[in-house]
């Protein structure tokens, strides 16, 4: 009898343990999975919306350029969306309902055209059932042509809006309604809408709207009944209206010294005004209401501060030896003698607030009568000028050329340096789309825009001169359109007003370039150089995300 017990015992606690194990094997979590769609190519989806139904959280969606006529419902957390090419990309509206409708949360989605609309993307919606989208990222997107809003929030909160051109939309450029609260709104360019750049409706509140143009619409911000909203540092250009503002209290501005916002005619309004401290912040607010002003309107349309700034050094040791440091990288606002250190051996001496004094470059010490003094290049005058301030005092502006030159300083003034430098680099802004590559992507080309600095032309690059990370040559083939036709290859791509040089280069050979020389990193810096048609050089780099498998926001204080 207790033999027959413990048997049973025992088979009741082995049925329960393998029902306890079979219970618990959960499948293994699978790899995100990156989903490639091509409206005519090889691909694994040929519609969007067919990649949305088959992805899983943490996918991406990759879509290849062509135009996409469909209407986007998104009900899944966490999906990664990016275009091959924003201008190329395109999700077509017919003119009727929602193009891209977000219901969902941490959705990011960058490259995309979004046109024909009725509306273009809309973060929520409410019929049948009410949805909303938090922590998503609408980025790098052109968004145009809709009969009423381009980008629209309903009550969603926590998004990013940023690096957009939103542009000949019916009604809002962009609209938060339904208390859509602590959202950013930020880089974007906004124009030529038919009611308003950017409108804030009733209980929205705790939203940043930094750093953005508004040009020439109706209204460039339209606030109503919405209040505790931070807006600033963003350009208002040749709205019919400004501003305007209803039943609402915000803050306009940022404080001193960072400053408010730049308004176009702010100079017929206070014809009295003067500059506040040598800040480039006028010193007379510009008023909304009653209830709202901008206390430091900025005198100059506001732009991101770099980063970084690129310099050139020259040492002249007087003996007939010179030698160059071009292209040194620095950090925004640094001053000559840290170009200096990041090239050469310096001794020196500080003397508080008078500065410093350098006393010997890589070990030439000074000796009487020859010492070491410092120059810039004046390229206005086309002439060497005696540095104004010690080496640690005189902040480096981009592109700038500064030289040591060892010399006696017995004869006063001083002689200038006996030589010219080089022509300076002029520096371009490169973009390359796709911004995100796929390394595996059958596609043929990859296409750069490059744009020169007022003063310069597009039209007079030489495309025989071009290179891509000094080693890739553009597609030159005369049976290309885009090689021989004018019209094809001068393009406003960014929507300035500036015309760029659009050039193609073939994807598998940079393809091939990423794998050998960058290896598996995501972000991949290339550099486009050049010359003009009369020899003088340029040089632009942007930054492309790339992948194998099949910026700072101005709101920051």
């Amino acid at each position: 009898m207790e033999k027959k017990t413990a048997s049973g015992i025992m088979l009741t606690l082995l049925v329960t343990s393998m029902l306890t194990l079979t219970f618990n094997i959960q499948p293994a979590k699978g790899e995100p999975t990156t989903w490639t769609v091509d409206d005519d190519g090889p691909a694994d989806f040929h519609t969007i919306q067919e990649a949305i139904n088959a992805a899983n959280p943490g996918d991406t969606i990759y879509v290849h350029s062509g135009t996409y006529y469909e209407h986007l419902i998104i009900r899944k957390n966490n999906l990664t969306f990016v275009g091959e090419e924003k201008s190329n990309t395109k999700i077509d509206g017919s003119l009727t309902g929602e193009t891209v409708v977000i219901g969902a949360d941490s959705i990011s989605f960058k490259g995309f055209t979004i046109w024909n609309n009725d509306f273009g993307i809309v973060l929520g919606y409410w019929y049948p059932l009410y949805y909303s989208s938090h922590y998503s990222t609408i980025s790098e997107n052109i968004i145009t042509n809709s009969l009423r809003s381009g980008i629209l929030l309903l009550g969603s909160y926590n998004n990013v809006i940023s690096n957009n051109v939103i542009t000949d939309n019916g009604g809002h450029g962009v609209g938060l309604c339904v208390q859509s609260s602590r959202n950013e709104i930020s880089n974007n360019t906004v124009s030529n809408n038919g009611h308003s750049g950017i409108r804030l409706d009733p209980l929205t509140k705790n939203n940043k709207v930094c750093g953005n143009t508004f040009v020439d619409n109706t209204y460039g911000i339209n606030v109503y009944a919405a209040s505790e909203n931070i807006i600033y540092r963003n350009n208002l250009i040749n709205n019919a209206y400004q501003v305007y503002s209803y039943d609402s209290l915000n803050i306009w501005d940022d404080g001193y010294p960072s400053g408010g916002n730049y308004w176009s005619d702010y100079g017929e309004r206070y014809p009295s005004a003067q500059e506040l401290d040598d800040s480039g912040i006028w010193d007379t607010p510009y008023v909304i209401d009653g209830n709202n002003k901008d206390n430091y309107p900025l005198m100059e349309p506001w732009s991101p501060t770099p980063e970084t700034v690129r310099v050139s050094v020259l040492i002249d040791y007087g003996n007939g030896t010179r030698t160059l440091h071009a292209d040194v990288t620095l950090p925004a606002g640094s001053p000559v003698l840290n170009a200096t250190l990041a090239v050469a051996r310096v001794d020196y001496i500080s003397y508080g607030e008078l500065g410093v004094f350098v006393d010997a470059i890589n070990d030439v010490w000074n000796s009487y009568p020859y010492w070491w003094i410092w120059w810039y290049w004046d390229p206005v005058e086309s002439t060497w000028m005696l540095g104004p301030v010690a080496s640690n005092q005189y902040a480096l502006s981009n592109g700038e050329i500064i030289a040591w030159y060892y010399e006696s300083i017995e004869i006063w003034p001083l002689p200038q340096p006996p030589w010219t430098p080089i022509e300076p680099v002029v520096t371009a802004t490169a973009d390359i789309d796709p911004d995100t590559l796929n390394l595996r992507s059958k596609g043929r080309w990859i296409t750069a825009y490059v744009q020169l600095p007022e003063g310069y032309s597009a039209a007079d690059i030489n495309a025989t001169t071009i290179l891509l990370n000094g080693t890739i040559s553009p597609i030159l083939d005369p049976k290309y359109g885009f090689v021989t036709n004018s019209s094809e290859y001068l393009v406003d791509h960014d929507n300035d007003g500036t015309l760029e040089r659009m050039v193609k280069f073939d994807r598998a050979t940079l393809a091939s370039w990423i794998y050998q020389s960058a290896g598996m990193q995501y972000d991949v810096s290339l550099t486009i150089t050049g010359e003009l048609l009369d020899g003088t050089p340029f040089e632009g780099t942007d930054t492309i995300s790339a992948f194998w498998t099949g910026k700072r926001s101005p709101c920051k204080r």
